[in-house]
């Protein structure tokens, strides 16, 4: 067999629709998925800027602007957390950040990293605390950004073994299908070069093969019986034929060798006509009865 014929087979290029499809669904779900996760993740870290900012502003209600201060000074011990006190002319009063430029709430802030290392996205909120000063507070969002990254990488190990084993059941459930058809047409190319006893095989799984073989067997047994009919009307022809042959043959060469005149010739003609007619008859009434009794269904 082939290797590329299998690639032809229906079945395979039903595996492979189905692996597309299935990949479709994938991809849905993955989009999904990385929707949700981003919005829990991003909500979840502006939760956190909130409320920061609310015990920054505690304390500044409490015991003013040094006690906000001091709040800040004790939070930037939280990993991944960014924080910034900062006036009106752009002095930094406390906090790991240089000057912030607050253009709105909630906003992205990349922070270069030195040595060369990556630049870190923060994702922070900014609110006044007084008339001339305001904090930001942001976080790190690498760890969102790994989340999504990991969730990328579990969807991509999916995918790639969804296509494996669409590949893998596409090549199996191809050759078997090849196999088969292999089966079905060996058996009628043997049984179109004369080997009319011939059948295919049947594997009694009940399934649509064996129907099919089974449909295919009862046909060729039919065309047999039809054969065998055939042959044996003609045999039954060609033997009721012989013997008013050799006896019209007998009366022909009698008539030329006894016959004197016109008269004579005429009646051994019309005597000879005579026979071959009735015989003729019987021969008929015999092989279409021959026929009907093979047109018969067999009891099974």
């Amino acid at each position: 067999m082939r290797p590329t014929r299998i690639f032809k087979a229906e079945s395979f290029r039903l595996a492979t629709l189905f692996a597309l499809a299935f990949l479709t669904l994938t991809g849905a779900l993955l989009g999904t998925v990385l929707w949700i996760v981003a919005g829990t993740e991003r909500q979840t870290l502006l939760s956190a800027n909130e409320a920061d900012i609310s015990t920054v502003k505690n304390g500044l209600r409490g015991e003013g602007l040094d006690e906000a201060i001091e709040v800040v000074q004790q939070t930037l011990g939280t990993p991944g957390t960014y924080m910034v006190i900062e006036d009106a002319t752009g002095k930094v009063l406390a906090g790991n950040l240089p000057f912030v430029r607050c253009d709105a709430d909630d906003f992205t802030l990349a922070l270069p990293a030195a040595g060369g290392r990556q630049t870190k996205i923060l994702l922070g909120r900014c609110a006044g605390l007084t008339a001339r000063t305001s904090v930001f507070v942001g976080r790190d969002t690498a760890a969102m950004y790994a989340t999504r990254a990991r969730i990328l990488h579990a969807f991509a190990w999916v995918a790639l073994g969804t296509c494996a084993f669409s590949i893998l059941g596409g090549l199996f459930l191809g050759r078997r299908f090849m196999a088969q058809v292999d089966a079905i047409t060996q058996t009628c190319e043997r049984v179109i070069a004369g080997r009319l006893n011939e059948r295919i095989p049947i594997r009694d799984r009940s399934d649509e093969w064996d129907r099919l073989a089974r449909a295919i067997n009862e046909m060729l047994d039919r065309i047999s019986t039809l054969l065998e009919n055939l042959q044996q009307v003609s045999s039954d022809v060609a033997h009721d034929l012989r013997t008013p042959l050799t006896r019209l043959r007998n009366r022909l060469e009698a008539a030329r060798e006894k016959s004197t005149g016109i008269v004579d010739y005429s009646a051994a003609i019309a005597h000879a006509m005579a026979c071959s007619r009735m015989r003729s008859a019987s021969t008929s009434r015999r092989s279409a009865s021959n026929n009907l009794e093979s047109r018969r269904p067999r009891m099974r």
